[in-house]
């Protein structure tokens, strides 16, 4: 017999606020990616 699991998500309003915080966080590129994507690179033949 297999047995499931249920998860149950905190709805928005009973979402603590460090976590909103943390995503905020976690979601902006780090300074490696914005260097590698700041810089417009174009193929120029010599």
């Amino acid at each position: 017999m297999v047995s499931a699991a249920i998860i149950v998500w905190p709805t928005p309003d009973k979402t603590p606020p460090e976590w909103f915080a943390e995503f905020e966080v976690s979601r902006k590129p780090t300074l490696k990616e914005r260097f590698r994507y700041g810089f417009v690179r174009t193929y120029r033949p010599c």
